[in-house]
């Protein structure tokens, strides 16, 4: 290769760098994530309160090596970096304690959560309410480690609904998202290099997703840039179900849409924002959200009995369904022992990234806080021992913090330990997404008819075939309580390879007379299936009833 086709080549590697980097950034996808390490942060005690306890709001004071972190006794804890982070397959370097300083002492049910440097010394923090209660007008400080300074600060809504300022508190308190792109805080925070918010509270009166707003410190009111108000719930994935007699489901739980059969996107249910980063990097971004939610079956009264986790998730139905929960039997749950044979819930972890010029049109008033969609990926699991379950011990995913100088995005855990995980940014679509966690059981790739994204159960009790084996034909008895019923109740018969050969469609009720005579009691239904026409073999019936799936094995002998 000569000269002159050297410098070709390498003129045309600068053009292609440059169109590269003046080009259209992508949106931040979760195989992008690449885990580099981190470090073990003390667990700290403070009025006989441990740090790993904490809600894990972090951030880190630019050019320097320290962070603030929350404490759960109420306080604003500085940490240092040793000398290198962590590497993977490695023991992790711990983090030394630095300064601490109380605030919002005295105000009722508020503690420090949020905190963002604004300098060596100074710091804002801020809070909301434990649980639902009156609203605080002072959850929002200045606080000074060096000599102690408090200033308190009063945020107020000027929405006109009543429960406007509460909304407020609980959506833009207990968070802060750093901004390291100044052109876009110039344009859309009013100059201000972080928004408020965290929001995705189970309280009633949250946001139904998480939130952000502008503020300029010192003002008594903030502005949205995103919020999902209760009747403008965010979406989330569909696998989660309620089970029959669910006591007193809030109307703010909405069942997951269905498209064709198939449980299509399902709503905002309780569950936890962790926090918000902002990513500033030369060919991604995003806004970024953690998202901490229940998948399997729900129950209003999943409350701390045995059996029962967080976000109103069933852990272990078997347990929770039956006296062996010896919790105080919430709603009498212990009495809805058919709800036993639902499998045991998980957690997701989840990343919701948003569009910032998404919320930069929010800014500009061409589009409202609740239309700006997320596009959402399974946290990747890869290096970190995640605890699964354990009556609230899971391993949840904490605040996130984007770290401009080392283009790091950091991620605070604090089950079983507290620990602060770097990831990198490696752009290649050929990286391998992280598979859905689900509970067992539940196939969201099989056909839609059959079940979709439903949760399917093996069930002798509702589901008598007689005789089975049968040759060749069968009596099939569907029994379900009545919450199960609809009008488009189908059963329908599936051969080993999955294919359809018959399906019965009718209500599993004839009239209004019989809804009422059978309204405290199971209702029966008997279908006959003649399958003279099929080969033997083993046969699946499936019955979708309601938003359960119930399946049952018979086999065909000739």
């Amino acid at each position: 290769m000569n000269k002159s086709t050297n410098l070709l080549l390498c003129l045309l590697l600068i053009i292609f760098a440059s169109i590269a980097q003046g080009g259209e950034k992508i949106l931040l996808q979760g195989k992008y994530l690449n885990l580099v390490g981190g470090f073990n942060v003390p667990n700290v005690m403070k009025d006989k309160k441990a740090l790993i306890w904490t809600a894990g709001q972090i951030d880190k004071l630019p050019g320097t090596n320290r962070w603030a972190i929350n404490h759960p006794a109420g306080y604003v804890l500085e940490l240092i970096e040793p000398d290198s982070i962590g590497a993977v397959g490695e023991p992790w370097p711990t983090m030394t304690e630095g300064r601490s300083r109380g605030a919002f002492d005295g105000v009722d049910k508020i503690n420090p959560s949020g905190v963002f440097w604004l300098s060596e010394n100074e710091l804002l923090t801020s809070a909301r309410k434990s649980y639902r209660g009156p609203f605080e007008r002072t959850w929002m400080a200045k606080i000074n480690l060096e000599t102690d300074e408090e200033t308190r600060y009063v945020i107020i809504s000027d929405s006109a609904q009543v429960t406007g300022d509460f909304h407020m508190m609980q959506g833009l308190g207990s968070g802060f998202m750093r901004v390291a792109d100044t052109a876009w805080a110039n344009t859309n925070a009013n100059g201000n290099n972080f928004l408020l918010g965290r929001g995705g509270y189970d309280v009633l009166g949250s946001p139904q997703g998480p939130a952000l707003g502008v503020w300029n410190i010192g003002d008594s009111n903030a502005t949205y840039l995103l919020d999902f108000p209760m009747d403008y719930p965010a979406r989330r994935d569909p696998y989660y179900t309620y089970g029959d007699e669910e006591a007193k489901p809030l109307p703010i739980w909405w069942e997951p849409d269905s498209v064709g059969g198939c449980w299509d996107r399902g709503y905002w249910q309780a569950g936890d924002i962790g926090g918000l980063a902002y990513i500033n990097h030369p060919q991604v971004k995003g806004i970024i959200a953690t998202h901490n939610l229940a998948r399997g079956i729900l129950d209003y009264d999943a409350q701390g009995d045995g059996g029962s986790g967080r976000f109103f998730l069933v852990e272990d139905p078997a347990v929770f369904y039956s006296t062996a929960s010896s919790g105080g039997n919430r709603g009498d749950h212990e009495s809805r022992t058919q709800n036993a044979v639902y499998p045991k819930g998980v957690y997701g972890r989840v990343g919701r990234v948003y569009d910032p010029d998404h919320l930069a049109e929010v800014a500009d008033g061409t589009r409202k806080p609740w239309e700006c969609a997320s596009v959402d990926f399974e946290w990747p699991r890869t290096g970190i021992d995640w605890v699964e379950e354990g009556g609230g011990r899971a391993t949840l995913l904490g605040a996130v913090h984007w770290d401009d100088e080392r283009q790091l995005l950091w991620l605070v855990i604090a089950m079983p330990e507290v620990k602060l995980v770097a990831y990198e940014i490696v752009v290649d679509d050929n990286r391998p997404e992280q598979p859905v966690l689900l509970p067992e059981g539940w196939e969201p790739e099989q056909n839609k008819i059959e079940s979709g994204k439903r949760l399917e159960i093996e069930s002798d009790e509702e589901i008598v075939v007689s005789p089975n084996p049968f040759n060749p034909v069968a009596v099939i008895k569907i029994d379900v309580a009545r919450t199960h019923i609809d009008n488009n109740a189908t059963v329908a018969i599936y051969n080993a390879n999955g294919v359809c050969v018959h399906t019965f469609v009718r209500a599993l009720y004839n009239d209004d007379s019989d809804k009422k005579k059978y309204n405290a009691h199971p209702i029966s239904n008997t279908y006959t299936w003649n399958a003279a026409s099929q080969p033997s073999g083993i046969y699946i019936v499936k019955a979708t009833v309601g938003n359960r799936v119930l399946s049952k094995r018979i086999t065909l002998i000739k």
